[in-house]
């Protein structure tokens, strides 16, 4: 067995113990889901080793375990921190398992009656605890719109010294963060200049610019510029030689070169805004590259913070990807692309190496306990972009297309991936595996599988899948399940699903049981809705399609080598601004109620509109759009935030059913988690508008999302899908049903 799970170096998260030789092992652990064997020696490697190696952090055993609680209650839990900042709000959220009177393990739910016949998992549910919030947002300095990131980390440093306050002496922090911005790093290790936040103004007309679209680009029209030579160059890419003097300006020769759309788009999968790291990049060279000059590394804004905590260099895959940087060539086995550097004239090192989801970067440097009283704390790379933890937040597990998730694992052909053992036995031999553990004796020869174990007998042979333990029969052939145990009776034949169990509550929190996939995505998409609308689903792989580029969806990296194929929807920013502009007089409560006193899709805009990036007024932009579209004013605050609620619906359904398109999927269920899952009205108009039963919450998802990261490292559940089942059984989730009819079309009706 590699010394290093997860990305994690011999590394103990408990604060007390080396974990119980006992403790079984997890068969799907999430560090190599999909992988084959060259790529989970990539996935597996840590490109930080030789920095942590002298840093004196905790070094005990490696965990490919999952925890066993029961026989471990000696030991004192640990605790979680999740560092979750947003654009507009940041918080501190601290998690811990606590006991309950039902069970968590592998995929399934039983009563604690019969816990021996749960693999001896806890009884758990995830507690979670606000301890600090703060206010985020840019301000104009020095030219442009800037986050002031020192006050930033006053403020963790302030929240973890409340967590000190509570009597925790050690914990474990991950840190998330929005995606796109980064600070620029010099040679002395100090920051060179507070970051420029997304929405600045500087990255206008950019797409164009780099991608030869526009013969005058804002920089050409804005800068004196003479061209001095041309290079040969291939349909996708064409170069120019400018010297750049405009006064304030470094005088420099400078190399510009365009790539075309179709070829960054096959490269990135990323969708084209104007916002992305690699146009901001491109400003910073081709407008004044003095402090890019100076920059011996630029870092993404989690990875800051993480620096700052640490003294520890990384570039976290899930925020990397949103730069528009990254090469799809070998997904999952992250790099950025040679050619789009070459495009920026940046080198690749000035970038961190990479790193997956899950990797140790070491314990808060010492030096800042002489400022703070602070836990001892170890730090781990989460999911760091914030839509990366939330869509690992949302409490959904099921049915993937012919495959189902029983205990935990994935009953279909795909066994020709390494199997994971303990200790006592493996071996891999061509399409011939054997496994043997603690528990069980599993062998797999071609398509034919048996397992035994203390509650089991498993055998499976082509499409015969036969299941049997202490508590349930199961059998499966071709399109016909059945599954019977002690609380539930499901049976699932072709499309047909039915599933019962005790107060009639399904354990993946309303589960859709019904499917006419007929490839391996889920019937479900996500929404993670706050500043941002982030409107996707999770894939085991990118779509960089002709028909996903037209329609510009998005291929971000997930945690554990997922796809979040997604479309950015300008989402509660527009809500956020009408309130500022209100100057607070309303809460969002309260627009939100002002909104109903009105019948809704009177005033339609188009929410992705540029216009509404960051305007002036967003009060008088949307009026402004309306009279040029010849739609009714929205004169009082209701009618302008009612505008916005109709808007978004249509938009999401719209988007929906593109993505329904694309991914050839039945999705049948719409889970809204983030801030904006907290508005009612929103969540009914999207389920009648889109068709689609809608659940709602929970509101914290991200930093849910990013403690469950952590707890997946540090071997207190299993993976994924155990992750999943522990969020649905923790929180509550609100179901929206949708109504019969298309409201828009009756309310068009009555008028």
């Amino acid at each position: 067995m590699s010394d290093q799970i997860n990305g994690i170096q011999n590394h103990n998260c408990n604060q007390n113990s080396n974990p119980d030789p006992s403790h079984h092992k997890c068969h799907d652990h999430e560090s190599n889901t999909n992988l084959n064997n060259d790529q989970r020696q990539d996935w597996n490697h840590n490109p930080i080793r030789n920095q942590n190696k002298n840093q004196g952090g905790n070094r005990g055993q490696s965990h490919d375990v999952c925890h066993n609680h029961e026989s471990n209650t000696n030991l004192k839990p640990n605790y979680y921190v999740a560092i979750d900042i947003g654009a507009s709000s940041g918080r501190l959220m601290l998690g811990k398992l606590r006991e309950s009177n039902r069970t968590i393990c592998n995929g399934t739910s039983v009563n604690s009656s019969n816990r021996a016949a749960a693999n001896k998992s806890s009884n758990r549910r995830l507690k979670l605890t606000e301890i600090h919030r703060f206010q985020n947002g840019f301000r104009f300095i020095d030219g442009h719109d800037r986050w002031d990131i020192d006050r930033l980390i006053t403020e963790i440093f302030i929240g973890l010294e409340k967590v000190k306050l509570l009597g925790i002496e050690n914990c474990i922090i991950g840190i998330d963060t929005w995606a796109v911005d980064y600070v620029m790093i010099g040679a002395n290790g100090e920051k060179l200049a507070d970051p420029i936040a997304y929405r600045d103004e500087r990255t206008k007309g950019l797409i164009e610019e780099v991608t030869g679209d526009n013969a005058k680009s804002t920089i050409s029209q804005e800068i004196t510029s003479q061209e001095a030579s041309t290079q040969e160059s291939t349909p996708a890419e064409t170069s120019s030689i400018e010297t750049i003097s405009q006064e304030g300006f470094s005088q420099r020769v400078a190399l510009k070169k365009t790539m075309s759309k179709e070829t960054l788009y096959k490269k990135t999968g990323i969708q084209f805004l104007e916002l992305n790291t690699l146009y901001q990049l491109y400003a910073e060279q081709n407008i004044d590259s003095a402090l890019i000059n100076q920059a011996d590394k630029l870092l993404l804004i989690p990875d800051y913070i993480a620096y700052v905590l640490t003294g520890q260099f990384s570039c976290e895959v899930t925020n990397a990807s949103t730069t528009q940087m990254l090469s799809l060539a070998n997904f999952p086995q992250a790099e950025f692309d040679e050619d789009i550097l070459d495009l920026l004239a940046i080198s690749r090192d000035k970038f961190a190496p990479l790193i997956q989801p899950g990797t140790f970067l070491g314990e808060i440097s010492e030096k800042w306990y002489d400022t703070y009283n602070l836990p001892k704390a170890k730090v781990i790379a989460v999911a760091t972009h914030d839509t990366a933890s939330a869509v690992l937040g949302v409490p959904a597990w099921q049915l993937y297309g012919d495959e189902l998730h029983i205990n935990g694992q994935n009953l279909d052909k795909r066994y020709t991936e390494q199997q994971y053992t303990n200790e006592h036995q493996a071996a891999h031999q061509e399409n011939n595996h054997y496994h043997i553990n603690t528990q069980s004796d599993c062998i797999m020869t071609d398509n034919k599988h048996h397992r035994i174990n203390t509650q089991a007998d498993c055998s499976i042979t082509e499409n015969n899948h036969y299941h049997i333990n202490a508590q349930s029969d199961c059998i499966m052939t071709e399109n016909n399940y059945r599954h019977i145990n002690t609380q539930a009776d499901c049976s699932m034949s072709k499309n047909n699903h039915r599933h019962i169990n005790n107060n009639q509550r399904n354990i993946n929190a309303h589960m859709a049981c019904n499917s006419n996939n007929t490839n391996n995505h889920p019937n479900w998409a996500f929404l993670s809705s706050g500043t941002w609308s982030l409107l996707g689903m999770e894939l085991d792989a990118p779509i960089n399609t002709t028909d996903a580029f037209d329609n510009n969806f998005t291929n971000e990296w997930g945690a554990y080598g997922t796809v979040r194929f997604l479309k950015n929807i300008m989402g509660m920013w527009i809500v956020q601004e009408v309130a500022r502009n209100y100057d607070y007089k309303y809460s969002y409560a309260e627009l939100a109620e002002k909104a109903c006193k009105s019948p809704f899709f009177k005033s339609i805009i188009d929410v992705n509109d540029a216009r509404f990036n960051n305007p002036k007024s967003m009060i008088e932009e949307i009026r402004a759009y309306c009279a040029q579209t010849r739609q009714p004013l929205p004169i009082t605050a209701g009618a302008v935030v009612n505008c916005i609620y109709s808007s978004l619906a249509i938009s999401y359904k719209n988007e929906l059913e593109k993505l329904k398109s694309m991914t050839d999927a039945n999705i049948t269920d719409l889970y809204i988690v983030g801030g904006g899952s907290n508005v009612d009205i929103l969540n009914q108009l999207t389920a009648d508008q889109a068709g689609i039963r809608v659940h709602a919450g929970p509101s914290e998802a991200t930093a849910i999302g990013n403690i469950v990261c952590q707890m997946i490292a540090c071997g207190d559940i299993c993976n994924r899908t155990d992750a999943r089942v522990l969020i649905a059984e923790s929180f509550d989730i609100k179901v929206y049903e949708p109504k019969c009819g298309n409201l828009m079309k009756e309310e068009m009706k009555d008028e």
